[in-house]
């Protein structure tokens, strides 16, 4: 957690500065456009209204200060942390803010609002696909846990069973001892593809570690001593 409000407070200090640098108006507004950042995965939707209010107020004081920046930010991490209609709401959001200033400061804006519109869609892109991706990298973890336990409640001879042809011969050329590089080069096959098939033997089999697919393919006779 510490680790998180770091990373998000050194982002925040960054939109700030370049915020800054573009415009040295209204300093303790662009700080309020911009602090809440440093908890934007604790609480994207806060965060997000927050951002937004701030920004409503720049609008009220007709000050045209860089807030896009904090805005599409924070858009993304909704997308990324929080359900689609939460997406959906934040993005609806920014744009009827969007259309809302296009409108108060006329032609000159428009240009600056098309960019933005496409910067929203993007960023609400963008976050939800972080999210997917997310949720699938969980379930895979999940998923692998599941065939570690139920590997490990199985007799040794069984959970070989679990093993494709082609894991069967990695599997026998770990219990020689061989790096995967030279497994690579023994079964003709891509570096990265034996790492592959390495990291789904092991939780097939509910192993830990690479010594103990060693032990494993000696006891269950996969390879014989000699």
């Amino acid at each position: 957690m510490k680790r998180v409000l770091a990373v998000d407070a050194l982002l925040a200090a960054a939109v700030f500065l370049v915020a800054f640098a573009l415009t040295q108006e209204a300093v303790p507004l662009q700080v309020a456009l911009v602090a809440p950042l440093m908890w934007r995965r604790q609480a994207p939707a806060l965060v997000f209204g927050l951002i937004a209010a701030a920004a409503f107020v720049q609008w009220l004081l007709d000050l045209r200060l860089p807030a896009d920046m904090a805005l599409l930010v924070a858009v993304y991490t909704v997308g990324a942390h929080m359900a689609r209609r939460w997406l959906i709401a934040a993005a609806a959001l920014l744009e009827a803010g969007i259309v809302l200033y296009a409108m108060a400061w006329g032609g000159g804006f428009l240009v600056s609002a098309a960019f933005l519109t496409m910067g929203a869609l993007a960023a609400s892109v963008l976050g939800a696909v972080m999210r997917q991706r997310r949720q699938q990298v969980t379930a895979d973890r999940e998923r692998a846990v599941a065939e570690a336990r139920r590997a490990g409640s199985a007799p040794k001879n069984d959970r070989i069973g679990l093993l494709t042809p082609r894991e069967r011969e990695v599997l026998v050329e770990l219990a020689a001892g061989r790096t995967n590089a030279e497994i690579a080069g023994r079964l003709h096959l891509a570096h990265s593809t034996v790492k592959t098939h390495v990291s789904r033997i092991l939780p097939k089999l509910g192993l830990r570690d690479r010594a103990q697919a060693v032990v494993f393919a000696y006891e269950t006779g996969l390879v014989r001593p000699g």
